[in-house]
């Protein structure tokens, strides 16, 4: 990037090519997906939810995420992703029921976070153990 800045030529040898760029951004795109999907299940069992808002509703949770990650000074965006929740839910329900939803969908990614936390400890107390 620096030498782009300055004005000299950048080898080819430090971009990546179309498929090597089309798998990353496959492999970046599949998580966010699975964890809409998991959104998606989250407020289905709360609310019920018009088909037409599913693709609406996976958005959102995929674009507070992002956002929650850029807002660097506060902790795993900790009520940046909510406000973006409440914000772009509240397209389709009333803001009592998307401050709910985001709180929920917070409650449960703090849960399944814990719950990788215990598993990475069980595997390297069992891996320190050999």
């Amino acid at each position: 990037m620096f030498k782009k800045l300055r004005g000299q030529t950048v080898d080819r040898a430090f971009f990546l090519s179309t498929p090597q760029l089309i798998g990353y951004m496959l492999k970046f795109l599949l998580p966010r997906l699975i964890t809409a999907g998991a959104f998606l299940c989250v407020v289905i069992s709360l609310v019920d939810v018009p088909p037409e808002a599913y693709i609406g509703l996976a958005a959102t949770y995929i674009l507070a995420g992002i956002i929650g990650l850029m807002a660097i000074f506060v902790p795993s965006g900790l009520g940046v992703r909510e406000a973006v929740i409440v914000l772009f839910a509240s397209v389709y329900f009333p803001v009592e029921i998307a401050i709910v939803l985001s709180l929920a969908a917070r409650l449960y990614t703090t849960l399944a976070d814990g719950l990788l936390a215990l598993v990475y400890v069980a595997f390297r107390k069992q891996g320190g153990k050999e």
